[in-house]
């Protein structure tokens, strides 16, 4: 027997003895791959001894492994494991994981804490970065041990640390094992989806928010918020984060973090929970969850105890505005904060005060010299961005647009924000102007605050998001009763041709809202000094582009503005029977292939404005649609489509009939 192998079998036979977990020598650890091989060789021959007696049967190597020795080989393997080369060859052999699970299995059944904890660490420490190990903890039953012992540590009244009375290392040893319990799933999970879902099915969310609620440092706070995290992406696992009270958990570990990497975790776990909307309900569930993120977000926490009042780090701040600006997307938690106007008004001004160190950093940037490279603040940036979203998600309806209109600050603030250097805080304030606009009575507002000029420089930024809310507001903006926006966009060739640019986007919704603003434009303006400008500019191709997209209303849209370019003489009718009328045949094409009615009977519009026109009544197109609107839309159920189609059809016969006649004298 080697020298090493005597070293092992005298620290397990010291164990038998002793009330305290012996010391591991230090020539076991010395030689990690050499002591591998000696645990493998005993507990590849070794049983576990069901009845717990203490006994001496590791006097050879066929013997049964009793408490204490199952404790030491437990602890030897965690401490083992943290060599690479001595975990790979514990993972090759079966025997250490199955007996190890076997140890852990029969230690839940008896709640045999201190067991428990060494198994724990073993099976964490095996698992750390091996997928082999984790496979083999699904296919050996170690999902349903592991389960069952967090329950046991979850259930345990009095936490005997090895059998030890003495108080310090009672405190010690919980510590240890609430680690071993967090750490046992953080490692044991990896990125196996398949085991993340048996260990949720089995229960252990529940456990680990057990966990986190009693953790008492920061290193089991870090392990139970990054255990959890792994479960981020399972939806089960999120549905348990938000049921039982754990919301409350959570809740509590950020008002009472006292460090940024606390903070961060909490951060973490809360945008994992929350990106999935389903979820946000489950917060509306307790009165007190708003009003308790405002005062971390406001910088105080008063303790539960009344006793003291604890002041978070920035960074847990950020954190709990950022989930107060997410939760105000769901209705009831909206309800539940803001009750009433003057509410909704209170937290209105709350997150906006959240942006005022950003805009005070653009009047900075503007007061210096341009070609400034001063970055903004991480923090700056996000509490601009947490408060322009938090006001976004209020005002989703025309009461809440109507209340923000009302404050006098706010779209003067809205507007500078969409000029900051950060396309972050840029993509929140245009967030904030798209639902602002779209209460009537603040158009006119956002007019004459410079929302115009904001908005046409947004449509030159690259980036899409961007795109897509300035050509959403022009588009809004551009029913209001103030002309001069048309204006200002049809004389800017510019700006029409940026329009003409962004229709082609790759991006559909950047697509969709650019064709969008000019048909808008088309339709409110209605005049030849308003829409000549558009059709000599982009011509009536753009018009045709947007017909052509796939969504009902893209070609609803399209086929008005159609109809009053037909109505206006020159270049705008020129257009449409160029070539022939090839214009007019491609329309039809595309109406006489839609399924709305409404569109043929824009199309029919617009044809009976052209009927003025001898190009377009001596033309096949005519015939054609005369044909069309016979067949298709005569005998329309809709009563309002066969008047619109028998009244065309009388006008452009009558017409044909004149022509003809005038033709033959």
């Amino acid at each position: 027997m080697s020298s090493l192998a005597e070293y092992l079998r005298t620290f397990l036979k010291e164990s038998e003895t002793e009330k305290v977990q012996p010391e591991i020598p230090p020539a076991l650890l010395s030689t990690p791959i050499e002591t591998a091989q000696e645990i493998v060789s005993i507990l590849e021959h070794a049983s576990v001894n069901e009845e717990f007696h203490q006994g001496t049967a590791l006097s050879n190597t066929k013997g049964h492994l009793a408490r204490n020795h199952q404790i030491c080989l437990a602890n030897l393997v965690a401490e083992i494991c943290k060599d690479d080369a001595a975990r790979s060859l514990l993972t090759e052999s079966s025997h250490v994981i199955e007996k190890t699970h076997e140890f852990l299995h029969v230690a839940a059944e008896r709640s045999d804490i201190p067991l428990i904890t060494q198994c724990l660490r073993a099976i964490g420490n095996i698992c750390y970065n091996n997928d082999s190990a984790r496979e083999k903890l699904r296919t050996s039953g170690g999902v349903q041990s592991l389960a069952a012992a967090l329950t046991a540590v979850e259930k345990a009244e009095t936490l005997t640390p090895n059998d030890c009375q003495q108080e310090e290392n009672a405190v010690l040893q919980q510590n240890l094992q609430y680690v071993a319990a967090s750490g046992s799933i953080l490692n044991a999970t990896g990125d196996s989806e398949a085991l993340q879902k048996e260990l949720v099915a089995a229960g252990v969310i529940n456990n680990l928010m057990w966990l986190l609620a009693r953790s008492s440092t920061e290193r089991e706070r870090e392990i139970a918020l990054n255990a959890l995290l792994r479960f981020s992406e399972i939806d089960d696992a999120l549905k348990d984060m938000v049921s039982n009270g754990n919301i409350g958990v959570i809740i509590k570990t950020l008002e009472e973090c006292d460090n940024e990497e606390d903070a961060d975790g909490v951060s973490d776990l809360i945008r994992a929970i929350t990106k999935n909307e389903t979820n946000l309900s489950a917060f509306a569930a307790h009165s007190d969850t708003i009003p308790r993120l405002v005062r971390v977000a406001q910088g105080s926490y008063l303790s539960r105890d009344k006793a003291s009042v604890h002041t978070q780090p920035e960074r847990a701040q950020v954190v709990a505005a950022h989930c107060i600006s997410v939760l105000l997307a769901d209705d009831q938690c909206l309800a539940n904060c803001c009750p009433s106007d003057e509410s909704t008004i209170e937290m209105i001004e709350m997150l906006l005060s959240w942006t005022v160190d950003a805009q005070r950093e653009i009047d900075d940037e503007n007061d210096q010299q341009s070609g400034s490279d001063v970055t903004p603040s991480r923090s700056v940036v996000d509490r601009a961005v947490i408060g322009l979203v938090g006001i976004g998600n209020i005002c989703r309806s025309h009461t809440s647009a109507r209340l923000l209109g009302s404050i006098p600050t706010i779209i003067d603030a809205i507007i500078k924000l969409t000029k900051h250097k950060m396309s972050f805080v840029q993509h929140a304030a245009l967030n904030v102007l798209n639902n602002f606009v779209k209460f009537p009575d603040n158009k006119t507002k956002a007019i004459e605050a410079g929302a115009v000029e904001c908005l046409l420089t947004s449509i030159h930024d690259p980036q899409p998001p961007l795109q897509y809310l300035a050509c959403s507001s022009l588009r809004i903006l551009s029913s209001t009763e103030d002309r001069s926006l048309l204006k200002r966009v049809v004389n800017d060739e510019t700006t029409l041709l940026r329009l003409e640019h962004l229709a082609k986007s790759e991006v559909l919704a950047v697509r969709s809202e650019a064709m969008r603003v000019l048909a808008a434009i088309v339709k409110h303006g209605a005049c030849a000094d308003i829409v000549c400008p558009i059709v000599s500019k982009v011509g009536v191709q753009f018009f045709l582009q947007m017909l052509s997209q796939e969504h009902v209303q893209l070609k609803t849209e399209a086929t008005i503005a159609l109809a009053i370019i037909a109505t206006l003489q020159g270049e705008c009718r020129a257009g449409l029977l160029s070539d022939n009328c090839s214009v007019l045949k491609t329309i039809m094409e595309t109406v006489q292939q839609s399924e709305q009615f409404h569109h043929g009977l824009n199309f029919l519009s617009m044809c009976g404005q052209l009927l003025e026109e001898k190009d377009f009544v001596s033309s096949e197109v005519c015939q054609r649609v005369i044909e069309y609107a016979q067949l298709k839309l005569a005998n329309h159920p809709e009563t309002s489509a066969q008047l619109h189609a028998r009244q065309f059809i009388a006008s452009a016969t009558a017409a044909v009939e004149r022509m003809q006649k005038a033709s033959s004298q």
